[in-house]
């Protein structure tokens, strides 16, 4: 027997039946909440994404889950409010509950229940009901953490690419600087080997106190840079 004959095709399904099938055994993770934010129902992907039970999600507020979003402000989005006091992306959900926009996506770090963080690209979408009136949301998350974990890995290797250049380009100066240093050193050894000057001003080397000095102020000027 064909494998595919075994089951029933997708039209015989009850419509409803295949948008519960959907819902339970989609890999991302699925939430309808009220405008409000308040979770309705989470699919079971999304409870293992945030380590909830389906029934600790329901009832709880999407906001919980976000540590950056102050709880106070919760109550608040999707109200008359001061836009001024929420950020971007507590604006736009504002925006998406008030009907002011149909989706919005964000990639946002995420709390589990066991106190980690989970970064995820979250998909809010607005669900209307048959008046076309704003009814529900629909938040569909993506596990993002291994991904933003190879970018951070990218980022330091990066920088140290950058640290390792400017390393590099500090001590060939560095080594420039010493390498005159030690010149007008030896220059200054040969000059005052003798120990002295005669009544013309000359070092036993035939070199004049000025250009004695010269070799000193050499020494001085790469020792300041």
């Amino acid at each position: 027997m064909n494998v595919v004959t075994q089951f029933p095709a997708a039209r015989d399904y009850d419509r409803e039946l295949r948008f519960q099938a959907m819902f339970e055994e989609a890999a991302i993770g699925i939430g309808i909440c009220q405008l409000d934010g308040r979770i309705l129902e989470a699919n079971p992907a999304l409870s293992r994404m945030l380590g909830y039970s389906q029934q600790e999600l329901a009832g709880a507020h999407a906001g919980d889950f976000l540590p950056e979003v102050h709880p106070e402000l919760h109550r608040e989005i999707g109200r008359e409010s001061d836009p001024g006091n929420f950020s971007q992306d507590e604006r736009r959900l504002g925006e998406l509950m008030r009907g002011e926009r149909g989706s919005f996506e964000i990639e946002k770090r995420f709390q589990r229940k066991d106190g980690s963080e989970l970064w995820g690209h979250l998909t809010v979408s607005l669900g209307r009901d048959a008046r076309r009136q704003p009814a529900f949301l629909i938040a569909m998350l993506a596990d993002a953490t291994e991904r933003k974990r190879v970018e951070e890995h990218l980022r330091e290797a990066e920088k140290m690419e950058v640290i390792g250049r400017l390393a590099g380009g500090i001590a060939h100066d560095f080594n420039n600087l010493l390498t005159g240093i030690l010149l007008y050193c030896d220059l200054l050894s040969a000059g005052l080997e003798s120990g002295g000057f005669d009544n013309r001003g000359l070092a036993s080397g035939g070199l004049e106190r000025s250009e004695l000095c010269q070799h000193v102020e050499e020494v001085r000027m790469a020792g300041e840079q």
